[in-house]
């Protein structure tokens, strides 16, 4: 097994010093492998899959190690190298504006469609959409939480709402009877209406 492990690295020691004495042919060698490791991967999902899961294995080991997800030691401060760090803000502002703006409108067909459900505010009526907000009934709002014990709010909630298919435990409300039933527990709507009963 010595034997082994020492012929391979005479080995190594043999391709290293190659290609630091043929840069020239290092280069056209590397990218011709590149080239055809590339039209593998978009042609063979076998293979596609197989390189994700190594990246991804290779990703977690270093990150366990205390180095970058690239295996180069972190920068003080900070959980990924340079190069990483810089890699990622090029794609954030490649694809961020776009990917942010999708978002958005996801999010607003996602909230039109819920409220078309729910209806105007349930307190006063109020069908400007605008103004209304999905209100959890009987206050379990601060208790909906997703498996990570995240609470559920926004785009998340919209999304949560349409797989579950409208459960009846929410309504629509507006911004102000929203707020005042959090906070006071009645809506001044119903204590108007509740003392016009009770004369």
């Amino acid at each position: 097994m010595d034997n082994l492990n020492n012929r391979d690295e005479i080995l190594r020691e043999r391709t290293r010093a190659w290609r630091r004495n043929n840069p020239e042919k290092a280069a056209v060698l590397d990218q011709r492998n590149a080239e055809r490791r590339t039209a593998r991967y978009k042609s063979d999902p076998e293979f596609k899959q197989k390189c994700i899961s190594a990246s991804r294995k290779c990703w977690l080991n270093n990150r366990a190690q205390g180095l970058c997800g690239c295996g180069r030691k972190p920068d003080e401060g900070y959980k990924t190298c340079t190069s990483c760090r810089n890699s990622a803000n090029k794609t954030y502002h490649k694809y961020g504006p776009r990917y942010a703006a999708t978002m958005r409108e996801r999010t607003k067909q996602r909230r039109n469609e819920v409220l078309d459900h729910y209806g105007p505010c349930f307190c006063c009526g109020e069908s400007n959409k605008d103004f209304l907000e999905i209100d959890h009934i009987g206050g379990w709002g601060k208790d909906h939480v997703d498996k990570k014990g995240k609470r559920i709010k926004g785009n998340d909630l919209y999304r949560w709402i349409i797989e579950n298919n409208f459960p009846d435990t929410l309504r629509s409300l507006c911004a102000n009877c929203h707020a005042a039933i959090t906070f006071r527990g009645i809506c001044p709507h119903q204590q108007k209406k509740e003392t016009h009963n009770e004369k």
